[in-house]
């Protein structure tokens, strides 16, 4: 009798659990984050799908620890912490379990964006409760706060962002992170996990467009920054900078006139995934260079790639918010 082939979402969790290598940045798994904390719907589609992969967890857990364990709380905080999460803890307060995610990412958004890892939490809580259970995160690091806090309860809140000051904050975020050198990484297959819940149809080219609005912002940001200083020291900055927003394998080839290539292993390649990644670059390129940019697809042996490079004067931008 053959195997059951793995979903999508079991194959990332595999790999996780076993503790495999590479990350993305913090700071390109914030811009999931965040785009997924625009609106209320957005957030509740961004648990759901937490929720899905917390159950899927519980069941591998249970695979792998047998019969035998009481409990599997410590696989919980053992997979956050293969992830990328570092001073992760649970304690029972008042009859159920308060759990806390002390390092992540830190913006100001003024809403509480983990509603992905509060689902993870919920649908693993569902399963050892054997009883449907919800947790929240009550305190979050980009709403003020020292630590993300998760209790049993209800409610993401109902707050809409304000887009301009969605953008300012997180432009501010990235720059702040590329200054200061502290980047730190979130694995690659969880950062996959979660950037699913933006490729919901329903949602996906509002999100895609986003995006693009989203890297223009930080590429004006960015040239404000660089008013009066030299060529050489702006590319050096840019560099940097997309090094940190590493969606893919990215790699400068010219700097002047600017050649772009960006690679997509198999796990990224999808259609809307990578114009979430390319829209993004291509809106910062085009704020920060205030040049016409023109991309070149391509895809071969499970990868794709895209060359972006400046277009020559009075040639056509060919570059489309998203794709069908």
């Amino acid at each position: 009798m053959g195997t059951i082939p793995l979903s999508y979402e079991e194959t990332l969790l595999e790999d996780i659990i076993r503790g495999s290598n590479g990350g993305v940045s913090r700071q390109v798994y914030a811009l999931t984050g965040a785009l997924a904390s625009l609106t209320p719907k957005l957030r509740d589609v961004y648990f759901s799908h937490g929720f899905r992969v917390g159950e899927i967890l519980y069941r591998s857990a249970k695979h792998i620890a047998g019969n035998a364990a009481t409990t599997m709380l410590p696989m919980l905080v053992e997979f956050f912490g293969n992830a990328g999460y570092s001073n992760i803890s649970y304690r029972l307060r008042g009859g159920s379990y308060e759990f806390e995610i002390a390092d992540a990412p830190r913006m100001k958004l003024g809403v509480n964006m983990h509603s992905f890892e509060a689902g993870i939490i919920s649908g693993f809580m569902s399963n050892e409760y054997r009883r449907i259970t919800t947790f929240t995160e009550s305190e979050c690091r980009s709403n003020g706060s020292d630590s993300c806090i998760f209790v049993e309860g209800t409610g993401m809140g109902e707050k809409r962002l304000d887009s301009d000051e969605w953008i300012r904050e997180f432009s501010n975020y990235v720059i702040g992170s590329a200054d200061d050198g502290r980047h730190g990484s979130i694995n690659y297959e969880y950062y996959y996990l979660a950037s699913e819940s933006l490729l919901h149809n329903e949602y996906a080219k509002g999100i895609s467009d986003i995006a693009y609005i989203a890297g223009s912002g930080l590429g004006r940001r960015l040239l404000e920054e660089h008013e009066g200083i030299g060529g050489a020291a702006r590319i050096r900055r840019l560099k940097e900078l997309i090094a940190l927003l590493n969606f893919g394998n990215i790699t400068i080839k010219r700097s002047a006139p600017m050649s772009l290539h960006m690679e997509f292993d198999r796990l990224m390649a999808k259609k809307d995934m990578i114009a979430l990644a390319s829209n993004f670059m291509n809106g910062m390129l085009n704020a920060y260079l205030g040049k016409r940019l023109i991309e070149t697809q391509r895809s071969s042996f499970g990868k794709y790639t895209i060359d972006v490079r400046e277009a020559a004067q009075g040639v056509r931008n060919t570059r489309k918010a998203h794709r069908k």
